[in-house]
This record gives C-alpha cells, sequence and structure tokens, in this order.
C-alpha cells in the first residue's frame, strides 16, 4: 500500500468564488490524496462535456 496521509487540508474556490477549505480524514483522506496524485501526474482523463463556469 502506498504510504498516504490521514489527514488532509484542501483549500479551493467554489463555483461562486468564495474560497474555502475542506479537511478529509481517515480513509477519505487517502482517497481524496490518490485523486490529486492523478491529476497532478497529469493521468486524468476528462470524459463528457468541460464545465466552463
Amino acid at each position: 500500500m502506498v504510504p498516504r496521509l490521514l489527514r488532509l487540508e484542501v483549500e479551493h474556490t467554489g463555483l461562486n468564488g468564495t474560497a474555502s477549505v475542506t479537511v478529509f480524514t481517515d480513509s477519505l483522506a487517502r482517497l481524496v490524496s490518490h485523486e490529486v496524485d492523478h491529476l497532478l501526474s497529469g493521468a486524468a482523463v476528462v470524459r463528457g462535456p468541460v464545465f466552463a463556469g
């Protein structure tokens, strides 16, 4: 198993432009960390229409 964080804080901007921080813990932190790895590596594939806000 790949070592991953058990607590992850993600700063993001909502569709209305408001900045927020979401805290993920335990297995959800591992899942989000895994998905962020995909996004940062360029391995993410966009399927379907792309949202243009």
